[in-house]
């Protein structure tokens, strides 16, 4: 059945529902449901008529998930809008200003009433250093193209990359 002829939105989900249970089934997983953000992913998607995309991306969102829920971010992102959508949701998953709440929380508490400089560059420096290391380990060492992931200048990149002496990205 060609997925135009579905009709209402909410039938592409009842259908990407189907496909994981089947899925779940099929490769013997905990049953797994659609987060809020999956369901969105999946009514603003534009699927092709062939129903194989949807399930495809269904069974690929399903085998990626580690827990008993789908999100959104656990598609893979197939155009540019997709990619938004994925990178928005990625970063909402992190949780990252939460984490670095309570590790910046836990060093004022462990400094107790001494006095301490230069945080912000400490700081700075231990999100920067990872940061870099991964994406270049993603991009296989390709500068221009971890410059465009993390949205600055390859000139920036390397300067950063020398400033926090990272080994074999230096020539690269």
């Amino acid at each position: 059945m060609a997925l135009t002829k579905w009709g209402k939105k909410r039938e592409t989900v009842k259908r990407a529902e189907d496909f994981l249970s089947e899925c779940c089934e099929h490769l013997g997983l905990e049953p797994k449901m659609f987060s809020k953000s999956a369901r969105k992913f999946l009514i603003t998607r534009r699927w092709s008529d062939d129903e194989q995309d949807l399930r495809r991306a269904v069974y690929g969102a399903a085998i990626s998930s580690t827990d008993n829920e789908v999100t959104a971010g656990h598609f893979r992102p197939s155009s540019r809008r997709d990619r938004h959508e994925f990178l928005d949701v990625q970063t909402r998953e992190l949780a990252l200003d939460e984490l670095l709440r309570e590790k910046i929380t836990h060093f004022y508490t462990t400094l107790g009433s001494h006095d301490v400089e230069g945080v912000y560059k400490a700081v700075m420096d231990q999100v920067e250093r990872p940061l870099m290391e991964e994406t270049l380990t993603h991009v296989r060492g390709n500068k221009l193209k971890a410059a465009r992931i993390l949205g600055i200048n390859r000139n920036t990149l390397s300067r950063k990359i020398r400033a926090h002496n990272i080994p074999g990205a230096e020539g690269s």
